[in-house]
């Protein structure tokens, strides 16, 4: 009997056990077909009598990981993003959207011209501000139909394939998973491609690439010239770029979910990637901000034309200094920033 090689790393106690045995035991990492695109399987569900047939049918016996703790309520995998199946690539889009529509980002549609100012799933929907603890889920977003004035910021279709083509570089992706349902909740992922791939693929060049929408571009000239005279990066440097990060609100703040979340994203960095330049956007409130503050050696605001700022570290393993050895590293640096940004409010 084989066991099934993982493509995840497992960052909660795990076993093996023959497939016949797994049947009400939790999926540690996801069982994908013979063609690696199709699950059988998601991490964090339980195996049913049903799926546990349908992979002896299709795979034949063998081995499969599964949680050692069945009472635990979540738990994280570190994904090789080249890896994924479509079904984990349409899982985080979804999340994507859903997040980025809701309070802090707010960013489910705007009115024509006027890009640059997003409104919320609370604002389209219920005709009102958003309150930091607003939030409308994906099945209500995707049920709404904009009016015709409004256009939404996020295609489904358009986004997955967006992801899909961010999946397409080395990386390194950590997702959070409810146990027993296999939700994902949260994600963090980096990637190492050119300065210029960073650039056309992500929205700093097409501020509207996730609707398909290029009719809106930012100053290419004015981008290289900037980060070339404040980072000393050139559009052929190979960088190591945060592309997403986001956690769902039923866990954001618990078991400091989000710090565990980046940290297992820096546990699998090669020492050549950590050796690259690392360049984090920040967004203007929420939990990734004050974190990638701390971490980076130097912000600078003016670049990018959204307003946000970028994070900036010479060596990528100086940020992952802080997520390795004694937790005290990161407390003591996110301390440090919360310290800075009140004398420099005190300061104003």
């Amino acid at each position: 009997m084989t066991s099934i090689t993982p493509l995840s790393s497992c960052f909660t106690p795990t076993r093996y056990v023959p497939l016949s045995q797994a049947v009400g035991q939790i999926c540690a990492v996801p069982i994908l077909s013979h063609n690696g695109r199709e699950r059988l399987v998601k991490a964090g569900k339980v195996f049913t009598l049903e799926a546990v047939s349908r992979i002896a049918t299709e795979i034949g016996s063998c081995d499969v990981c599964i949680l050692r703790d069945n009472t635990v309520s979540h738990f994280i995998l570190l994904h090789d993003p080249q890896a994924l199946s479509d079904g984990e690539i349409t899982d985080y889009a979804d999340l994507f959207r859903e997040i980025f529509s809701n309070p802090p980002y707010n960013q489910m549609a705007f009115a024509p011209p006027r890009w640059d100012m997003p409104l919320g799933a609370t604002e389209v929907l219920y005709d009102r501000q958003a309150e930091k603890t607003d939030y409308v889920g994906l099945a209500d977003i995707d049920r709404h139909v904009l009016p015709q004035h409004l256009l939404s910021y996020m295609d489904r279709t358009i986004t997955r394939a967006v992801m899909a083509d961010r999946f397409s570089d080395p990386g390194y992706l950590a997702c959070l998973y409810e146990c027993g349902s296999g939700r994902l909740c949260g994600f963090s992922f980096a990637r190492v491609a050119t300065l210029s791939r960073i650039w056309q693929t992500e929205e700093w060049c097409w501020p509207l690439i996730l609707r398909g929408d290029r009719s809106v571009k930012s100053d290419g000239d004015s981008f290289f010239a900037k980060m070339k005279q404040a980072f000393g990066i050139s559009p052929d440097d190979r960088i190591v770029s945060v592309s997403g990060q986001a956690i769902h609100p039923s866990v954001r703040g618990r078991a400091d979910w989000f710090a565990q979340l980046m940290a297992a994203t820096c546990f699998g960095f090669t020492s050549e990637h950590a050796a690259l330049p690392g360049l984090t956007e920040l967004s203007k409130t929420g939990p990734s901000r004050l974190l990638n503050t701390a971490v980076a050696v130097k912000t600078v605001t003016g670049i990018l034309e959204n307003g946000n700022p970028l994070a900036y570290v010479p060596l990528a393993s100086h940020s992952l200094w802080h997520y390795e050895g004694p937790k005290t590293r990161l407390r003591d640096a996110i301390r440090r920033q919360i310290k800075q940004e009140r004398a420099n409010v005190h300061a104003t």
